[in-house]
């Protein structure tokens, strides 16, 4: 997981929108939070982001190909972490049943 923060200025947040609205349609976004901080003429928003990176990114990093490690107790709540592990093993079990590798 990854974090990007990002500054947009409240009188004049239309450039600073575009760059926020085209990175998190390039990402796969699991958290925004958002922020107002009240300074006068100088009020802005601040805003981070918490993602996994896009294809693109591992492809211009040298890694095509390998998927970003999630850590799903991070990600996930204690109850769909617990419906997703219930899952998995059912998912191995099934499996292996079959003669196939888990996917």
């Amino acid at each position: 997981m990854f974090k990007k923060f990002f500054y947009i200025p409240a009188d004049n947040p239309r450039e600073a929108e575009d760059e926020y609205n085209q990175f998190v349609a390039s990402v796969r976004v699991l958290k925004v939070r958002e922020t107002f901080v009240e300074q006068g003429q100088d009020s802005f928003y601040s805003i981070r982001v918490e993602y996994l990176e896009s294809e693109g990114e591992r492809q211009s990093r040298g890694t095509k190909g390998k998927k970003p490690k999630v850590d799903y107790m991070e990600v996930l709540s204690t109850e769909d972490f617990q419906l997703f592990a219930k899952l998995r093993a059912w998912r191995n079990k099934e499996a292996e049943r079959i003669g196939l590798l888990p996917g």
